[in-house]
């Protein structure tokens, strides 16, 4: 059993391009099963994912904060602490807060053959 304090992750700035204020920690990325990252993701007031079709299925559970998610439809869905969300493969998704917002964020492939790539 490992504990590793949140102040102790190594958050670098988001790799996907156009994201604002968005920087993120990998707790576990595991290739054998089926690409399998478990990220922190920690975005600053006004931080932005912006739209994109994730390649992987994802779950995003928030641990701190408010914010918003969209899918393919431009529409934003607020989030709170506690709230989780999950986006299937090839889904359009994007993450945003005006305040701050934390989320533990789990990403696999769904097993579907033809998914497997290790692209967010």
């Amino acid at each position: 059993m490992n504990i590793l304090p949140t102040a102790a992750l190594d958050f670098a700035p988001a790799p996907l391009p156009g994201s604002v204020g968005s920087n993120t920690a990998t707790v576990l990325a595991a290739e054998g099963v089926r690409d399998l990252s478990v990220d922190i993701l920690r975005l600053a007031p006004g931080g932005l994912v912006p739209g994109h079709a994730g390649r992987r299925d994802q779950v995003c559970l928030v641990l701190d904060g408010n914010g918003w998610v969209h899918d393919a439809t431009p529409a934003q869905r607020p989030i709170r602490r506690g709230d989780i969300v999950h986006w299937s493969s090839g889904e359009e998704r994007g993450i945003g807060t005006d305040e701050g917002l934390l989320l533990l964020s789990l990403r696999c492939h769904s097993g579907t053959e033809g998914s497997h790539d290790a692209g967010r």
